[in-house]
């Protein structure tokens, strides 16, 4: 498998240096290559802080690039999502990640930052929350109350997987 980093992403996508972009491309056109959650935080980072592009562009220029045919992600439908939540919520990219993890894959996020679990709340308009030990125990994140899961919630649960 060979792994790109950012500056090969970022220089194919933002073709600054005319010769760097030029190899990038012929990296990139020679068979697949694999972009992780890592290397494409960075190009978020880069892009976003160093040359000010904006979350929308960021997101569908990303999206763009993870549906080339040779191009494989550790989990592209989370990444989709994830460049969706980042581009429409406002959320840092790794948090948008998080957010993505639970939507598509429904896994539990553990987290003190309250704008993440505000976030969790809205993906789904609920947070599963781990079943504590009493079936009426509640999490409190900012103006959102969440109750463990009740039969109908687990339901739906079931048929989003």
């Amino acid at each position: 498998m060979r792994i790109v980093d950012a500056n090969i992403i970022l220089r194919y996508l933002l073709d600054d240096d005319p010769q760097l972009a030029a190899k990038a491309t012929a990296i990139l056109e020679q068979g697949t290559v694999h972009a992780p959650f890592e290397v494409l935080a960075e190009v978020v980072y880069v892009m976003q802080g160093v040359y000010a592009v904006p979350r929308t562009e960021i997101s569908s220029t990303l999206r763009q690039f993870i549906e080339l045919a040779n191009i494989t992600t550790d989990n592209t439908p989370v990444l989709a999502e994830a460049l969706q939540i980042y581009a429409e919520r406002g959320l840092d990219f790794v948090d948008a990640i998080l957010c993505a993890y639970h939507r598509i894959d429904g896994h539990e996020i553990e987290t003190f930052d309250k704008k993440l679990k505000k976030s969790l709340v809205n993906s789904f308009d609920l947070l599963w929350v781990r079943e504590a030990e009493s079936r009426y125990a509640e999490i409190e994140t900012d103006d959102v109350i969440c109750r463990p899961i009740d039969e109908a919630v687990r339901d739906a649960r079931g048929k989003l997987k």
